[in-house]
């Protein structure tokens, strides 16, 4: 494929790119084909199809945090063979002197979770959740000797707020960001503030939980196939985007998977569960409403930043409000 080719369907700024990128890796290979993956929020992946090799691969391009590249990579390299994550085939972590740091990952053939539910298909649905739980419970077997920001590998860089009651005094620091405050309104706010407060008792113990959670486990970043052998059974393929990273509780990435998930209209649970205690993983009492309760942290914690898209920003902050009412009714 010609650099005009690539800049037909990469978009201006990547043309001339891609192809000098993909010849770090594989000097002799032609690119076939080069589409941009859409679900990307803060960072640009391309699907490139290489001629020789014959070899699909995923352009990474790491625009938000350059740094982010080395902790990706060094913990694909880690959990390979545990989970199903990309292949790194190639990574400048550095950047090169066109542009950012990339990196050159296996394309993994499958769908999204979120694909997946919108198609209807409720069986599917049922044994992919299963499935998902089983793979959660295997990403907290990765522990860690304090609870922080993940650097390269398993080092942690940052711990989070010491001192009592990190969970509600993270989410007051949240609250006190200017960019916040232009997007949430004082009533919100202090709603937000009052509901937290008045569970940090039963926060404590989950603060000082070790172990590797994901951060972004969404159904954007779950991808799901049925099983080769057994065409009504489906799977989890793969699971993609590790940049935000970090130890601490599964109840994050528990909260995550289910922040759509409605008591009233239940469709990944109790499967998904099932299979996270069945793959080794333990739920704490009253687990459902404390991973709801941890997952406002994390939503309050993405209006804090810049770049997120305006639409990104009305969905969060919906769920705000259906989560403060539901848990305020409780």
């Amino acid at each position: 494929m010609t650099k005009e080719a690539c800049l037909q369907t990469a978009g201006p700024g990547y043309s001339d790119l891609i192809p000098d990128l993909v010849a770090k890796a594989f000097p002799q290979a032609s690119i076939l084909e080069c589409s941009k993956l859409s679900g990307g929020l803060v960072n640009s992946n391309f699907k490139l199809r290489l001629d020789s090799p014959e070899l699909s691969l995923v352009l990474r391009i790491y625009e938000r945090d350059p740094a982010a590249c080395a902790r990706e990579i060094g913990l694909l390299q880690i959990l390979r063979g545990t989970l199903p994550v990309p292949i790194v085939f190639y990574a400048e972590p550095l950047g090169t002197a066109t542009g950012w740091p990339f990196a050159l990952l296996s394309y993994i053939e499958g769908i999204t979770f979120q694909q997946l539910k919108r198609s209807g298909n409720v069986a599917a649905i049922q044994k992919s959740a299963y499935d998902v739980g089983k793979n959660l419970a295997t990403i907290g077997r990765y522990k860690f000797a304090d609870v922080g920001t993940l650097g390269t590998g398993f080092a942690v860089t940052e711990t989070f707020i010491k001192g009592p009651d990190p969970v509600p005094r993270f989410l007051d620091r949240c609250l006190s960001s200017d960019i916040l405050q232009k997007r949430v309104t004082t009533p919100i706010k202090d709603r937000l503030h009052d509901l937290i407060w008045s569970w940090a008792p039963r926060f404590e113990g989950l603060e000082q939980e070790q172990s590797l959670v994901h951060c972004d486990f969404g159904s954007r970043n779950i991808l799901v196939n049925a099983r080769l052998e057994k065409a009504n059974d489906w799977e989890v393929v793969g699971i993609i985007d590790w940049e935000f990273a970090f130890f601490g509780s599964p109840l994050f990435d528990i909260g995550h998977f289910l922040r759509y998930e409605r008591d009233e209209q239940p469709l990944r649970e109790p499967y998904f569960s099932r299979g996270f205690t069945d793959g080794g993983g333990t739920l704490p009492d009253d687990w459902r409403r404390l991973a709801r309760m941890i997952d406002l942290t994390a939503l309050v914690d993405l209006l804090t930043r810049p770049d997120l898209p305006t639409e990104i920003v009305a969905e969060i902050l919906e769920l705000l409000q259906t989560t403060i009412t539901s848990c305020e009714e409780e």
